[in-house]
């Protein structure tokens, strides 16, 4: 298996994206494991391995799904969707 550099995994994305007529978005994934979903603090104390406790109001989640979540709710924003999602529920 051949690793790929950051630069063509996008190239690459873009094209097949193009040809399956999907639209690409590039959003900033720095901080997102680390940001609360529920009220916006951003704590390295946040997230503990696989998971994540806001140390501010008490939000618990996976960690990967928070990522996710604000990566899903940053993208919304730059293409100005008139909704952003809510976060779930703590599953615990």
């Amino acid at each position: 298996m051949i690793p790929w550099a950051y630069s063509q995994v996008i190239e690459v994305l873009t094209q097949k994206s193009q040809e399956n007529r999907v639209h690409l978005v590039q959003s900033e994934p720095a901080y997102t494991s680390q940001k609360c979903p529920s009220c916006g603090k951003v704590s390295k104390s946040n997230r503990k391995g696989e998971v994540f406790e806001c140390i501010k109001c008490g939000y618990s989640q996976d960690a990967d799904y928070v990522g996710a979540f604000n990566i899903l709710r940053n993208s919304l924003r730059l293409e100005g969707s008139l909704e952003s999602p809510s976060p779930l529920k703590s599953l615990a």
